[in-house]
């Protein structure tokens, strides 16, 4: 439990991180403050998982929660991105991918 635990907040920490230094993704002062402060915060939980080598369930739960929306957002962020760089290329969007901008809508 607490390799998962360990492996869930690096992924939250890594997406997070990457969201900050990448240009694809588009986000204003108050959600780049948000990133900053749950790099920090994953990164000061993990030494505390470390430190106590326990993780209640509660925290496990929150864990899961937050690398399970730091991958969708990864994933809806990357796929926007190649839209872009589709449309700016003059390429078709391919079915899949016109599919999610009309669920999107």
């Amino acid at each position: 439990m607490i390799a998962l635990s360990i492996g869930l907040l690096a992924t939250v920490m890594a997406l997070s991180m990457v969201g900050l230094y990448s240009a694809a993704y588009r986000d204003n002062w108050g959600q780049h403050v948000g990133l900053v402060l749950i790099v920090l915060w994953s990164a000061a939980e993990a030494v505390v998982v470390l430190q106590e080598h326990a993780v209640a369930l509660r925290d496990m739960a929150l864990y899961i929660a937050l690398a399970a929306f730091a991958c969708g957002t990864a994933r809806k962020v990357r796929h926007h991105h190649q839209a872009r760089i589709d449309a700016r290329a003059g390429r078709q969007p391919t079915e899949r991918a016109s599919h999610n901008q009309d669920a999107m809508t």
